[in-house]
């Protein structure tokens, strides 16, 4: 009995993974400064799918530099236009890191935790061997009021415009 439970399991395991489609690549984007995201997208079905994305972002000013780390997950509709070309949207949720050192003084550090409610739209092609591309934007309200303390800017949204880059499998 057992080895019928672990080989239906395997055959579950199995068989969902390889009828699952994948898209992996990169998110390029420009937000509160230039970024780069792995970017994994797990097909649903024709007309949805989730996407996850761990990011980097850096940015610099006259006297300042910051560094963003992000993980993001959006559920995602899709809408054909044409063969290949379709249009995207769906809500999600974006934790992040925010690091921020001021010049000269860089004895004064700002780090924050975010957590932000995201939407993101696009478009993207599909071409008809394994690569897709896209571009989107991703608008947002941080919860938690992302902000810098000591000039009492409170910044409370985040967003990206950005160009991505996936094989698909």
């Amino acid at each position: 009995m057992k080895k019928i439970i672990i080989t239906l399991v395997a055959l579950f395991v199995l068989g969902g993974s390889a009828s699952a489609q994948w898209n992996m690549g990169a998110r390029i984007h420009e937000g509160w400064g230039l970024g780069a995201e792995f970017s994994l997208q797990r097909i649903l079905s024709d007309a949805n799918r989730i996407e996850l994305d761990l990011g980097l972002t850096w940015g610099a000013g006259p006297e300042h530099h910051w560094m963003y780390t992000t993980a993001t997950g959006t559920y995602q509709w899709t809408f054909p236009i044409v063969a290949g070309l379709q249009w995207f949207i769906g809500p999600g949720a974006q934790v992040g890191l925010y690091h921020h050192v001021y010049e000269p003084n860089s004895d004064f550090n700002e780090t924050h935790f975010s957590l932000a409610a995201v939407a993101q739209g696009g478009i993207e092609y599909n071409f008809d061997f394994p690569l897709q591309l896209a571009i989107d934007a991703r608008p947002g309200v941080d919860l938690l009021g992302f902000g810098h303390k000591n000039d009492a800017i409170i910044r409370p949204w985040v967003y990206s415009v950005a160009f991505s880059v996936r094989y698909r499998f």
